[in-house]
């Protein structure tokens, strides 16, 4: 029986399930503001299919990112979503004389999302920059200073979930059973 059966389904630190979630509901507002727009053009006879073309593109990438960041755990998936929410962020501040309300909860909710996304131990499940180096430094210490000690000692924890990790000599490194990663 291998460890990655043993925990089927996917862990993601609280961050950034809030996150996913807010790409999510991003996605559905889009797609509802598309439509919204679509009706006021109607009522002034203007060609809708724009509007509605383009909420559902940008709905599509909305989710996307949303889907992205929830089933990889790679860099690419962090860059993309810091990207999409700076983009998303510039937006807010450029409209904010146009809908003020709008554009000061777009700012908010943008900058609350890259404040989650950029805690260092959301950085470390992505693998992204000095944070996940500096944890692999303090584990790389702890199973030497474990080597050294004994077996009398508790193994380290997982610096994303605080699972008690697992040391496999076969890599000489440490794994974690929830995340399903090595450290």
């Amino acid at each position: 029986m291998s460890i990655s059966n043993i925990y089927p389904s996917s862990y993601h630190p609280r961050e950034v399930q809030i996150v996913i979630w807010i790409f999510y509901a991003s996605a559905v507002l889009t797609l509802l503001e598309g439509f919204w727009v679509a009706a006021q053009f109607a009522r002034f006879g203007y060609n809708v299919g724009g509007a509605i073309i383009s909420s559902m593109i940008f709905a599509a990438i909305d989710f996307g990112a949303g889907y992205f960041l929830n089933t990889s755990r790679s860099s690419l998936a962090f860059w993309v979503a810091v990207v999409l929410l700076v983009l998303g962020f510039l937006g807010s501040l450029v409209s904010i004389a146009a809908s003020p309300l709008a554009s000061i909860i777009g700012l908010a909710i943008s900058g609350y999302a890259l404040y989650l996304l950029w805690r260092p131990h959301v950085k470390a499940y992505y693998g992204v920059g000095a944070a996940a180096q500096a944890i692999d430094q303090t584990l790389g210490q702890a199973a030497s200073a474990l080597g050294q000690a004994g077996q009398g000692q508790q193994p380290p924890r997982c610096p994303v979930c605080g699972t008690p990790l697992v040391y496999v000599a076969q890599y000489k490194r440490w794994y974690c059973p929830k995340c399903k990663r090595y450290y």
